[in-house]
């Protein structure tokens, strides 16, 4: 029966309803928003509402709903604000699951006596496919320059999925809490049809990265609390780190008119980075199905803006932990907002340009760093005034945001849009000719035996012989000559296969032999 196995509960009464076509009251649900999970064949829906309610959804496939449908349940939190009026919601989570890959569904939210409006949206699962993101950075309630042509692109099925870079709504928790709940409002005809994906910036620091950590639903919540994660989608796998768990903020005035008083975060700074280094060893692990390697945090590892405390002072401890990392296990791209501007980088590791043989993105020699992070708020946009730098190939102070296309395993394209008119401004195609960049340096990895599962294996270092052979780019590892006695097994088995051969062609005659039957083999 059509998605049997996934269902959780089957509201009868729902059922009914729905087949009988009545037309529920509308539903006190709101912030509705999409977001990738572990699993390529589950979606998570996450809402709002004032009070606690039935958290369930109700979907199918677009051109079968409501006729043929699942209802399945899921789970709601409490989540107080730490504002003075301690502003109080439920967030509800629902896992959709068995989805068919790239197949458009129908869903809405059901609270146990009324429905949401109806949304749908494309099933990213799978890797065989050309995935197209919208990226996007430093995107707030007010200003917000891009949110029309977002909107418009969302419902034109311009993009598959939203990676938005950190910083929300300026800020989330601002008039307690109510900032955010008006933001997530304004983007929900983004989010309730686009997975929406992210990592936390500076302005989701207030109250140790409360509303950050309480709104969304990011792979790992449960460990990792919203604030690294990793996902795949289609040739893709993208690993989201924090860049905020070096600072320590102490009611800052200057910044945007924010009052903060958290981090740093030691513990929380050294658990990323062992989620870090793992996370890659396995995407190395993977590369034959995922071969594009895409890191995003917020603060930029590199920019030339008028930025005090980053682009001029440059005092990027994230940078310092991570920058090897990324080197080392062939991250092809790494995607960075924080700086109200657009930058895109020659490819780069620990301040030198390493371009590609043939012209700088093809076959890079290091990972290739943008900043995107105009998408529009109140502090407006950043500046360039200084000379710049060896490492920069291009800069724009524009309002905008970027679309990146991965069209195979060897060709990606990026282009930064103008918001103002919608012109493209700045565009680029990185190749490679093998499945992992040329400038990675980790060991050979081999594949783990049966008992040792790929989450615990570990990267070992090729022998001489391995590396004098070769090693091919997908994982496989050449064989060695075999030794003596290996060869004599070979040949006694040969001979053996050989001699049972002849014996059955032998009865084979004979057997035809007997029944008239025997043609000349």
């Amino acid at each position: 029966e059509y998605m049997g196995d996934s269902r959780k509960m089957v509201l009868c009464g729902v059922f009914f309803l729905l087949v009988a076509g009545q037309d529920p009251a509308p539903s006190v649900a709101s912030q509705i928003h999409l977001s990738l999970s572990l699993n390529d064949t589950e979606m998570v829906v996450t809402w709002s509402t004032p009070q606690d309610a039935w958290s369930a959804v109700s979907y199918g496939l677009a051109r079968e709903f409501p006729h043929r449908q699942v209802v399945v349940e899921g789970s709601s939190s409490l989540f107080v604000d730490n504002g003075t009026l301690h502003h109080t919601q439920y967030i509800h989570r629902v896992v959709l699951s068995n989805l068919q890959p790239l197949a458009r569904y129908t869903y809405r939210v059901w609270n146990g006596t009324s429905f949401s409006d109806l949304f749908g949206f494309t099933h990213v699962g799978g890797s065989n496919w050309s995935p197209r993101f919208t990226i996007i950075g430093d995107f707030g309630l007010e200003n917000a320059r891009s949110l029309n042509h977002l909107i418009q692109e969302a419902q034109a099925g311009v993009s598959d999925i939203l990676v938005h870079v950190g910083d929300f709504a300026y800020d989330m928790y601002e008039d307690n809490a109510t900032v955010g709940d008006i933001w997530f409002g304004q983007i929900q005809p983004i989010a309730s049809t686009l997975p929406y994906m992210v990592c936390p910036g500076n302005h989701e620091g207030m109250y140790d990265f409360l509303n950050y950590r309480s709104r969304f639903s990011m792979p790992f919540r449960d460990s990792a609390e919203n604030l690294f994660s990793s996902w795949n989608a289609g040739p893709t796998h993208w690993i989201a780190y924090d860049t905020e768990v070096y600072f320590e903020y102490d009611a800052m005035d200057g910044h945007g008119g924010v009052h903060r008083n958290f981090g740093p975060y030691p513990d929380v700074a050294k658990q990323q980075l062992e989620f870090v280094e793992n996370d890659l060893k396995r995407a190395v692990l993977n590369r034959q199905e995922q071969p594009w390697i895409i890191a995003y945090g917020h603060r930029p590892m590199y920019c030339s803006d008028d930025d005090d405390d980053d682009c001029i002072q440059m005092r990027n401890l994230w940078k310092h932990d991570l920058e090897q990392l990324f080197f080392q296990y062939g991250v092809d791209l790494v995607i960075e907002a924080h700086q109200h501007s657009y930058e895109r980088l020659w490819p780069v590791f620990n301040g030198t340009v390493l371009n590609g043989t043939s012209s700088p993105y093809e076959n890079p020699r290091a990972p290739v760093h943008i900043v995107s992070g105009s998408a529009g708020c109140r502090e407006n946009l950043d500046t360039f005034s200084g000379p710049l730098g060896e490492w920069s190939a291009i800069r724009v102070s524009e309002y905008g945001y970027g679309h990146l296309t991965v069209h195979n395993s060897t060709h990606v394209h990026w282009e930064q849009l103008r918001v103002d008119d919608f012109q493209v401004i700045d565009s680029v195609w990185i190749t490679k000719d093998e499945l992992r960049p040329s400038f990675a340096k980790y060991p050979q990895v081999v594949p783990p035996a049966e008992s040792v599962s790929k989450q615990d294996a570990l990267i070992q270092e090729p022998s001489p012989a391995v590396e004098e052979k070769g090693v091919p780019d997908d994982g496989e590892v050449k064989t060695a000559p075999v030794s003596f006695w290996n060869s004599v097994g070979w040949v006694f088995c040969s001979l053996s296969a050989i001699t049972l051969l002849v014996i059955a062609v032998k009865q084979i005659r004979d057997m035809n032999t007997d029944h008239g039957m025997y043609h000349t083999i």
